[in-house]
């Protein structure tokens, strides 16, 4: 008899399954980038974009959010497709070739040489939940233009910007920060030809 109950418990345990929900993954890129007019006339010149330096906790595919309680944390099940840092990297490229203000715009992993450098760090990417209940998602980066050649920084710009969710949930932090990261990527695109033109390149 004392055989059977082992048998039992083995056929119970064996029956059941447990359903763990699927990770969904979202990701910045966008086939065309929003609100950017490209310029009748690219400037003679050729830039590198180097990936964001960032933190440790933004080095992975984690969508962090925070509240005004001071909880912070990461979705369970939902994730970026990639690290925020290269999909930073990745749509300011496809804004910065969509707007035809440099001949030539490489990626970090080219080998090309280049007229300058944009260096950046990443200091927040996250969607925040604040005291009256509305939320919102935030970036917090600084830029570097350097000129290879003299290999000295002609300027630099720090960016804070945030963007309205509609909901206090991924769907919601994800889309403000999508269209947060668009209106940065205007604003550095804007920083850069003002900055080039009153260097008089």
């Amino acid at each position: 008899m004392k055989k059977i109950f082992p048998l039992l418990i083995l056929a119970l345990f064996s029956g059941c399954s447990i359903h763990t929900p699927a990770i969904t993954e979202y990701s910045l890129l966008t086939p065309a980038p929003s609100g950017i007019t490209p310029f009748s006339t690219s400037l003679p010149k050729s830039i590198k974009l180097n990936a964001p330096i960032t933190l440790s906790s933004l080095a992975t595919k984690s969508i962090h959010y925070s509240s005004s309680t001071q909880e912070s944390g990461n979705y369970l099940y939902s994730a970026w497709s990639d690290t925020p840092s290269s999909m930073i990297e990745n749509t300011l490229f496809l804004a910065l070739q969509h707007s035809n203000l440099f001949s030539t715009v490489a990626p970090s992993a080219s080998w090309a040489k280049t007229d300058y450098i944009l260096e950046s760090n990443l200091a927040i990417f996250q969607h925040t939940i604040k005291e009256d209940g509305s939320s919102e998602g935030i970036i917090d980066i600084s830029y570097r233009l350097i000129d290879l050649e003299s290999k000295k920084v002609i300027a630099t710009k720090h960016f804070y910007s945030t963007h309205p969710s509609a909901s206090n949930n991924a769907k919601g932090g994800i889309e403000a920060l999508k269209k947060n990261m668009d209106k940065v990527n205007h604003q550095v695109i804007e920083w850069l030809s003002i900055t080039l033109n009153q260097q008089k390149v």
